[in-house]
C-alpha cells in the first residue's frame, strides 16, 4: 500500500483547535495501525452522460472553497494533534482514461479496489478526488475521505452540493452557489460547550447511565470456531441482497403497530437490530449481547446540512432469556434504543464504550440523486481493513430508496475462514425470515444450517490440527466444535432428567 499526500502547495492556516473525541478515538485507532486504510471512506459515483472535465474541475475546486472539512489538516505540535482549517486550498483533481481499455468498467473496478487501500499521511491532505472516463458517455467519479474529516451522513452533502454547483456553472450563474455551513464553527465552540456540557444535570445524567449499562467487560465473541486473541485488521466484505420481494415484505412488516417507531428509518434499524441479536445468541451461545452502532449526533437544522465528523458510536446491549421470542426481543431493542437515543448526547462516547462490544451495525440510509440531471450509481469500495477489535461489521445501505436493501458483512478474515465467511448472511437471513413469518417463535426454533452448509460442517477438518495427526484425520473436539457450530441449541447429553445443550456443553 502506498502513502496519499497532498497534490499541491498549501497555504498558512488559522488557529489550530483539538480534536473531537469522535476524532480522537479514530485517530487513536489510525495510530495504532499507521500502515492500514482503516479509515478510508471511498464512494464510487457512476455517471451516465457527458462530464465536461474542466467544469468538473471548476465545481470541485468550488466546492473545496466553500467546505471547510476537507480544508483541514492535522498538526502534531509534539503533545498532542490538533486540526487546522486552510484559507485557501487550490486542488488539482486527477483525471484518468480507461475508455480504450477493452473492458474499461472491469479495469476501473480492479483499479478501485488496489487505490482504496492507500493509506492518507495524517499530515497531508485527508481526501482525494478522480474523474475517470470509461466511455463517450460513461464516467466515474472516485471519491475518497478520512473518516478524521467527515462521517457517512457528510458524504450526502459533498455529493449533492457537488452535482448542483456543476449545474450552476454549467449555466453560468457562478454568482448563485450557495455557502455551506461551517463545520469550524462546530469546532470552535465544541470545547467550551463541552465544559459547560459536562456540569450539566443532562450530562451527569447520561455518565451515569453509561457507567450502569456498560458493566463489566465482556470476552471476544466466538462464532464458528475459537477466536484468536492475534487477529489482523483485514476484513472481508460480502454482499448479501435483500432482493425486491423480500425487502417489500420487511417494509410492510414494520408498518405492524407494534413495530413502529419515530420514524420509518428507525424502525428499519430496530427490526435489523433484533435480528442481529438473535444471530449473535445463536451463534455465539452469548446471553448477555452488546453491539455498537452510530449516532449522528446532528441536533440542529444547521447540523444536518454541515460536513464534518460528527457521528458517536454507542453500545447497545440487551440480555436473551429463557424462551426469548422474536417480539420480545424487538421490545428489548425498542426499549434500550430509545433510552440510547436519549443519552448519546454529543461528546458523550469514550474509549470505554468502544470497548464494549465487538460487533457493530451500522444503517445508512442516504439520498444522492442524479448528478446535474445525468443518471447516476454509487457505490460504497471496501477497503480491505478495518478495527481488528471488530470482528463483525453489518453496513445496511438504503441509497436513494432503492426497491432492495443491500446488506455488506464486513468480517475479520483471521475468525471467519473459507464458507464459514457466507454462512453469517445465510443464516442471517433465515433468521430474518423467521422473524417476518412467525413473530412470536422463540429465536431458538429456526433452522440455521441448510443441506449443503450441515455437510460441509461434518466433512471438513479444523484448520488448526496438531503436527502428528493425519492429515484427514479428525479428531472429537474438532467433530465437537463442529456440531456446536451447525446445532448449538440441540440437546447434548441427557442424565436423570437433566439436559444440556451443545452450546452448554461446550
Amino acid at each position: 500500500m502506498s502513502v496519499i499526500r497532498d497534490n499541491t502547495v498549501i497555504g498558512a492556516a488559522i488557529k489550530a483547535v483539538g480534536l473531537t473525541k469522535s476524532q480522537t478515538l479514530i485517530l487513536t485507532g489510525q495510530l495504532l495501525q499507521p500502515q492500514s486504510p482503516l479509515y478510508n471512506m471511498v464512494l464510487t459515483f457512476y455517471i451516465s452522460g457527458e462530464i465536461d472535465r474542466a467544469l468538473f474541475q471548476a465545481s470541485f475546486q468550488a466546492l473545496v472553497d466553500r467546505c471547510d472539512a476537507l480544508r483541514t489538516v492535522l498538526v502534531n505540535n509534539g503533545a498532542e494533534y490538533q486540526q487546522r482549517v486552510l484559507p485557501r486550498l487550490p486542488y488539482s483533481v486527477e483525471y484518468l482514461d480507461f475508455s480504450s481499455d477493452n473492458a474499461p468498467a472491469e479495469k476501473f473496478s480492479r483499479w478501485a479496489e488496489a487505490r482504496s487501500k492507500n493509506v492518507f499521511a495524517l499530515d497531508g491532505i485527508l481526501f482525494e478526488s478522480i474523474l475517470v472516463r470509461l466511455g463517450d458517455n460513461d464516467y466515474v467519479w472516485y471519491f475518497n475521505q478520512h473518516h478524521l474529516l467527515t462521517d457517512a451522513w457528510s458524504v450526502g452533502i459533498l455529493f449533492r452540493t457537488m452535482q448542483h454547483i456543476y449545474g450552476l456553472l454549467r449555466e453560468g450563474r457562478a454568482a448563485e452557489i450557495p455557502p455551506m455551513p461551517a463545520f469550524s464553527y462546530y469546532l470552535s465552540q465544541y470545547a467550551e460547550q463541552q465544559s459547560a456540557k459536562n456540569d450539566s444535570a443532562l450530562f451527569l445524567k447520561s455518565q451515569a447511565y453509561w457507567q450502569e449499562r456498560l458493566g463489566t467487560a465482556q470476552p471476544p465473541s466466538r462464532f464458528y470456531r475459537q477466536t484468536p486473541e492475534n487477529r489482523s485488521d483485514r476484513t472481508r466484505r460480502i454482499p448479501c441482497l435483500m432482493g425486491i420481494e423480500r425487502t417489500k415484505r420487511l417494509l410492510e412488516f414494520i408498518k405492524g403497530k407494534r413495530y413502529q417507531s419515530f420514524t420509518q428509518d428507525l424502525s428499519v434499524m430496530q427490526f435489523f437490530t433484533t435480528v442481529l441479536f438473535a444471530y449473535l445468541h445463536r451463534i455465539t451461545g452469548n446471553s448477555e449481547l452488546s453491539i455498537g452502532t452510530p449516532s449522528h449526533s446532528r441536533t440542529s437544522p444547521e447540523l444536518k446540512q454541515t460536513v464534518g465528523l460528527l457521528i458517536e458510536v454507542f453500545p447497545l446491549k440487551v440480555s436473551v432469556t429463557e424462551g426469548e421470542t422474536f417480539n420480545s426481543l424487538f421490545k428489548k431493542v425498542s426499549q434500550f434504543s430509545q433510552e440510547l437515543l436519549i443519552n448519546a448526547l454529543p461528546g458523550a462516547s469514550d474509549f470505554e464504550h468502544h470497548r464494549a462490544f465487538d460487533v457493530l451495525l451500522n444503517y445508512i440510509p442516504a439520498s444522492f440523486g442524479n448528478f446535474d440531471n445525468l443518471p447516476m450509481n454509487s457505490e460504497w469500495v471496501h477497503a480491505g481493513h478495518g478495527d481488528r477489535n471488530h470482528l463483525l461489521r453489518l453496513q445496511i445501505h438504503n441509497f436513494d430508496n432503492a426497491d432492495q436493501l443491500t446488506l455488506f458483512f464486513d468480517l475479520n478474515e483471521d475468525l471467519f475462514v473459507g464458507a464459514e465467511a457466507h454462512w453469517v448472511g445465510a443464516h442471517f437471513l433465515r433468521l430474518l425470515d423467521a422473524f417476518i413469518e412467525h413473530p412470536e417463535q422463540q429465536i431458538s426454533a429456526p433452522a440455521l444450517a441448510d443441506e449443503a452448509e450441515a455437510s460441509d460442517l461434518s466433512g471438513r477438518r479444523s484448520p488448526v490440527l496438531s503436527p502428528e495427526l493425519s492429515p484427514s484425520g479428525s479428531t472429537v473436539l474438532t467433530l465437537f466444535e463442529q456440531q456446536v457450530a451447525l446445532t448449538p441449541s440441540q440437546v447434548a447429553l441427557e442424565c436423570d432428567g437433566i439436559t444440556l445443550s451443545y452450546r452448554e456443553l461446550d
